[in-house]
């Protein structure tokens, strides 16, 4: 596989994994026992925050290199929710 076609691959498998995350979350809403319409809801509601929150953060940050680091240091400083972890970041 050249160079080009594994860049050309890569939106592919971007998308594949969210669209696989999206499916997965709506069976957890629909287990939870929302509604379709309650689950559409709740997915939209969260997609229209996430995308407030990054706009916010784009028009406080004056360079596009500056928003890529701040953005990759959000996603790598999360915090392990499950029971019994300790409440610290993981890096």
């Amino acid at each position: 596989m050249t160079d080009s076609a594994r860049l050309l691959d890569a939106p592919a498998r971007d998308t594949l994994a969210a669209s696989f995350n999206w499916g997965i979350n709506t069976l957890f809403l629909l287990d939870a026992g929302l509604s379709n319409l309650e689950a559409f809801a709740a997915t939209a509601l969260f997609t229209v925050g996430m995308y407030g929150a990054a706009e916010t953060l784009a028009s406080r940050v004056p360079t596009s290199e500056e928003y890529i680091a701040r953005v990759s240091l959000v996603e790598r400083c999360r915090v392990d929710v499950r029971p019994g972890a300790s409440q610290r970041a993981v890096m």
